[in-house]
C-alpha cells in the first residue's frame, strides 16, 4: 500500500488494480502536498500498528476535505474493524460529498471508488440493520 501511496505522490495518479486512475489531478500547493504527506505518515503507523495516530492524521485530511479516496476509505476499513459503524457512515458521507464536488470537474458518478464507497455505505446500513 505504501508503494501506491509514494506512486501517487511522484506522478498525481493513483492505480487502483484493475489500473484505473483512482486520482488524476495533479498536485500542487503546500497545502496538498502536505496532506499526501499524512496519508503516507499515516499507512507507516498504520504498518507499526499505531491505529490511533493513523486515524488522526486521516481525520486531519478529511477535515480539510482531501481530494481523492485514500484517507476515507482507509478510515472507513478502520472503523469497520473497530465496529464503529456510524463514523464509518459518517466518513464516507463526507468522501461522497468532497467527490460530488469534485464530479463537476469530470468525475463519472460510475467511477469505480464512487461504486465502491456506495456500495460500502450499503454494506454497513446492512450490518446495522441486524
Amino acid at each position: 500500500m505504501l508503494e501506491k501511496i509514494i506512486e501517487f505522490f511522484k506522478t498525481g495518479r493513483f492505480s487502483s488494480q484493475d489500473g484505473s486512475d483512482l486520482d488524476n489531478q495533479s498536485i500542487t500547493g503546500a497545502e496538498h502536498n502536505s496532506q499526501i504527506m499524512r496519508n503516507i505518515k499515516a499507512v507507516e503507523f498504520e504498518n507499526e500498528g499505531n491505529i490511533e495516530a493513523a486515524k488522526q492524521l486521516y481525520l486531519k485530511n478529511v477535515d480539510e476535505g482531501f481530494v481523492g479516496v485514500f484517507p476515507y476509505e482507509r478510515l472507513s476499513a478502520i472503523y469497520r474493524e473497530e465496529e464503529s459503524y456510524d463514523k464509518e457512515i459518517d466518513v464516507i458521507h463526507k468522501a461522497l460529498e468532497v467527490l460530488a464536488d469534485e464530479g463537476s470537474s469530470g468525475r463519472s458518478s460510475k467511477h469505480p471508488s464512487l461504486v465502491r464507497l456506495q456500495e460500502r455505505l450499503e454494506s454497513i446500513r446492512q450490518l446495522k440493520a441486524n
